[in-house]
């Protein structure tokens, strides 16, 4: 489900930029219009002089312009908290999509208090944290009204009066949901991703052998935990690395061939335990030549609640000399690509 982001979006950012101080948000708002501004995934105009413009001529007409005004609001709030939040600017012709001319309230304090009469009622659940402000004339009460919508943390959010019920904002205009995307959203799906981390040390040991070592941990970076772990590694260019796996989370899966693994405890996500610790090859003393050939790893990961996963990961010699000169190791997740059994 979306989440408010702990940064602004570009609807606050503007919103923000309209009641700063020493701002003449009016003047902003008619310049919109001058320019012909666009209407995209955080910002909608809607055209105010058909609610008040003129007297209702009976009672059928005021209540057919305020179910208007109900759907409007309902179905913008809803698109706008499922989405990534924006703001609804009131008093603004747009039916290109891009602003055209003003259609002002005449009372914009009114048509802003009407606004937050309905709030309540206007989508379900509420959305917490909406912002109703009228801009009005220097002289006057004519005036937009600006309404920001903040993404929500608890969608989805249904529009109470809205045709459709369920909306996205989807670049410049509202989109209905989809099943399979409201289904989602009602049900939304964890899933662990399981991502290989390795630290490479290249470095001279006492007998003056080159000494390479690999420690490998897996990652759960996922929304899920993952159980009842396997995983298949195999070290290319490397034929001489000797393998020490960590007997206190992994048992070998195959008799046969250990290169099967099985983990015994369950990876939460953002945890990471250790899986093969100093994978070491040597080379001869006094010399580097066992630099000279690049060392690829590929590890097959499958999990409960998880597609299976291929990731692989690469050291090239002349990073491994430079790690060896520097005394530095190299620190690398590996890279998921397509898995093909």
């Amino acid at each position: 489900m979306p989440l408010a982001s702990a940064s602004p979006s570009n609807g606050e950012i503007f919103f923000r930029s309209l009641f700063t101080s020493g701002a003449d948000p009016f003047a902003m708002l008619e310049g919109l219009v001058q320019s012909g501004a666009d209407e995209n995934e955080w910002r909608e105009f809607k055209g105010a002089g058909w609610f008040d413009g003129t007297p209702p001529q009976s009672d059928a007409e005021r209540k057919a312009r305020d179910d208007k005004l109900k759907a409007i609001w309902s179905e913008s709030l809803s698109a706008f908290a499922n989405s990534g939040g924006g703001v609804l600017i009131w008093g603004i012709n747009a039916p290109q999509r891009n602003a055209t001319a003003t259609s002002l309230a005449q009372n914009a304090d009114a048509l802003g208090s009407r606004l937050r009469d309905l709030l309540i009622n206007a989508i379900e659940p509420p959305v917490l944290g909406v912002d109703i402000r009228a801009v009005a004339r220097p002289s006057g009460m004519a005036g937009f009204v600006v309404c920001h919508i903040p993404a929500s943390d608890f969608a989805p959010h249904c529009g109470s009066w809205a045709l459709g019920g369920y909306y996205l904002r989807g670049q410049d205009s509202n989109v209905r949901m989809r099943p399979e995307v409201l289904r989602r959203m009602f049900y939304p799906q964890t899933s662990p991703r399981l991502v290989p981390v390795i630290r490479l040390t290249v470095e001279r040991g006492d007998n003056r052998c080159t000494h390479t070592a690999m420690r490998v941990e897996l990652r759960n970076d996922g929304s899920g935990s993952a159980k009842s772990t396997y995983l298949d590694v195999k070290v290319r260019g490397a034929s001489v690395f000797r393998r020490h796996v960590n007997d206190n989370v992994w048992k070998s899966r195959y008799h046969f061939d250990d290169s099967g693994l099985e983990c015994l405890k369950t990876i939460h996500p953002t945890e990471t335990v250790l899986l093969l610790d100093n994978l070491t090859a040597h080379g001869s003393p006094d010399s580097t030549e066992n630099l000279r050939e690049p060392i690829q790893c590929t590890f097959w990961i499958f999990a409960d609640n998880m597609e299976a996963i291929r990731a692989e990961v690469r050291f090239e010699p002349e990073e491994m000399l430079v790690a060896f000169n520097l005394k530095r190791p190299i620190d690398r997740a590996a890279t998921l690509v397509p898995f093909h059994p």
